[in-house]
């Protein structure tokens, strides 16, 4: 893991996940959130990172629309 891995594991390991998972794979974090993003005690804890890595989210439905904008 590098340094940017080190770091999510650091701020999401002293998170209650709840119904919540995560994975880190190399820089990427990919994060499970069954009961959505709004109610995510692991989207919640990222966001209170400070100095912490950039980050961009798309869940299901945006990467499907997407998609069919590429098909056009």
């Amino acid at each position: 893991m590098d340094g940017s891995g080190t770091r999510y594991a650091e701020l999401l390991g002293s998170t209650e996940p709840g119904g919540d998972r995560w994975a880190v794979v190399g820089r990427v974090l990919y994060p499970w959130c069954p009961h959505g993003q709004m109610d995510s005690s692991l989207v919640t804890a990222l966001g209170r990172g400070r100095g912490g890595p950039v980050t961009t989210v798309r869940n299901r439905n945006t990467v499907r629309e997407l998609a069919a904008l590429l098909d056009r």
